[in-house]
């Protein structure tokens, strides 16, 4: 079940090429030069939506195992 959870993972992976998509220069510069957490908190909820909430997931999913142990 888990290999073919990761599978299906890469193949998800390799279809949607927004998942790949890097920060901006633009965007990394702003971010070292003035450490805005809005800019911070506006990428992770525009560009990177859905690696956010894949990692939500895992970790709810790793609490609730651990809670279970």
């Amino acid at each position: 079940i888990v290999c073919a959870f990761l599978g299906a993972m890469l193949v998800a992976a390799q279809q949607f090429p927004y998942l790949q998509k890097a920060p901006s220069a633009a965007m990394v510069k702003t971010l070292q030069t003035e450490g805005s957490t809005g800019l911070l908190g506006k990428a992770i909820f525009t560009q990177f939506v859905v690696p956010f909430e894949v990692a939500s997931i895992l970790l709810l999913v790793a609490m609730v195992g651990a809670i279970m142990i």
